[in-house]
């Protein structure tokens, strides 16, 4: 391994370009030299071992400082790649030089890692009629950019959406999970990825608790568990359930009837074509709720037996009968709302306002207690998830956290599983990372350096890298399938004077 010189000829790029036949051969990022000049190059690479004290010391303390300036001075790198040996000798005074072997290292790896980065463009230079050709085909693939870039915003638009929806409550995403630039994958090898992963689940971790504890109206201070569920079902059971007892008898209504009959038709068929294939305990229980009427007051009790029987009973696996308890539980509900709004008392539309707002924050409840990680006092975000991929009613901060963790699943990891986020071992870190992890093991061995790019990316500035950056004529012609198809039709105005 060998420090590379700025006076050195870069490579051709093995991407070839719409304009490479009229232009010279184009410089690859990888191939742009990021150091500067050093007297001495290495010859051999020295294991660790052989490191004095006081050149590990040393290359510790000088190796983010090289890398700092290494990065901030890439422009200036890449402008003079090709300039004339004079200009080269005369930047040259303005260019960090690394002295310890380790820094030396490290700005080697960082050349490396970059290999994969898009190529760069330089200015176009060369005879006139091959500058006009390669502006034709710049425009050509600028205006196919934009294009592309419509394309993907209407596509994406789901998901920028739980995104921006998520960031406005405070949940975090790793930059290069949305926005895969050159630049943020970089920064995620020298934070780590896994180790980011963990430390934004951990923060996320805080912020769904308190989403989750505002979606059922309780303090931040107060515990998620399974018995704060139940306390607050009771609560709204007593202030809109109970008044509807008053209701007094109830005459079922033919969708009602239909409500009922559509729980065996998950298994016969519209057509009733497999009356057999009803399991025996869903089609007993359909049949004993099968009533011309009932009393509003024992229709209060049964629906909350009922509601209990069919959480016991999807916890022992019997999801047929409790899907069908459930069910009927709506049914019945619906029954009793659509006979208030029918009834003519002057107190109707406050005890169904009351009656609507219960039914919410108990199904709310049900949703937050299937998800809650018992003997943690918080949730597991990606169960919510599962619970909105299976049809459970959510709403609000609730939905928007479930939306989220479904989207990024590995920023919403159980924080109690994951344990001490990014911890490891600062000796092997030390000592094994620099030859075989490339630069981030040669970021991770420097102290503080891993660590520090890990809380810049997880910042409010780091993570405004995670939005993606659409052109404005992009966002135009994805809302206008006008501009859209204008775009397409029209030439690029270095077209049109070739034309002429």
């Amino acid at each position: 391994m060998g420090i590379r010189f700025l006076d050195e000829q870069p490579q051709p790029s093995k991407i070839r370009f719409l304009d490479e036949a009229a232009a010279e051969p184009q410089p690859h990022y990888a191939d742009v030299p990021y150091t500067s000049t050093s007297a001495v190059p290495l010859t051999r690479e020295r294991k660790l071992s052989e490191l004095s004290p006081r050149e590990m010391v040393m290359g510790a303390i000088e190796t983010p400082v090289a890398l700092a300036a290494t990065i901030a001075g890439a422009p200036l790198s890449i402008l003079t790649s090709r300039a004339t040996p004079e200009v080269k000798a005369a930047v040259r005074p303005f260019q960090y030089e690394p002295r310890s072997e380790l820094a030396q290292r490290a700005v080697s790896a960082l050349g490396e890692a970059t290999s994969g980065l898009p190529p760069y463009i330089p200015s176009v230079g060369g005879a006139p009629a091959a500058a006009r050709e390669a502006g034709v085909a710049r425009a050509a693939r600028q205006g196919a950019a934009t294009e592309q870039q419509a394309t993907q915003l209407l596509q994406n638009a789901v998901r920028d959406a739980t995104l921006t929806a998520g960031a406005k409550e405070g949940l975090l995403v790793t930059p290069g999970a949305v926005s895969p630039t050159g630049p943020n994958i970089l920064l995620e090898r020298m934070a780590g990825k896994t180790r980011l992963e963990q430390l934004a689940s951990v923060r996320n971790q805080a912020t769904v608790d308190r989403m989750v504890r505002r979606a059922v109206d309780i303090p931040e201070t107060a515990p998620l568990t399974s018995e704060m569920m139940e306390k607050i079902r009771k609560q709204e059971f007593t202030k809109g359930y109970e008044p509807l007892a008053s209701v007094g008898k109830v005459a079922t209504d033919d969708t009602y009837l239909a409500n009922l009959a559509k729980i065996e038709e998950k298994y016969t068929g519209p057509e009733a074509s497999f009356p057999g294939a009803v399991p025996e305990s869903v089609s007993k229980l359909v049949e004993t709720y099968m009533v011309d009427k009932f009393d509003a007051k024992d229709a209060v009790k049964i629906t909350r037996t009922l509601r209990q029987q069919a959480q016991s009973n999807f916890r022992k696996g019997e999801n047929d009968l409790a899907f069908a308890q459930r069910d009927i539980v709506d049914a019945i509900e619906n029954q009793l709302q659509r006979s208030i709004e029918t009834s003519g008392r002057g107190d109707a539309a406050q005890i169904l306002q009351q009656f609507r707002d219960s039914r919410q924050r108990m199904a709310i409840s049900h949703a937050i207690e299937d998800a809650i990680i018992e003997g943690t006092g918080s949730v597991d975000a990606r169960k919510l998830a599962s619970a909105l991929q299976r049809g459970k009613y959510m709403t609000g901060e609730l939905r928007t956290a479930a939306e989220f963790a479904s989207a990024f699943p590995r920023v919403t990891q159980p924080a109690s599983q994951i344990g001490a986020p990014g911890a490891g071992s600062m000796l092997g870190a030390s000592l094994s990372g620099f030859g075989g992890e490339g630069l981030r093991g040669l970021v991770v061995g420097v102290p503080g350096v891993s660590a520090a790019v890990r809380n810049y990316l997880l910042s409010p500035m780091g993570q405004r890298r995670t939005l993606p950056r659409y052109d404005p004529a992009a966002e135009t012609i994805a809302r206008d399938i006008a501009a859209r198809n204008e775009l397409l039709m029209q030439r690029s105005p270095v077209e049109n004077a070739l034309a002429r």
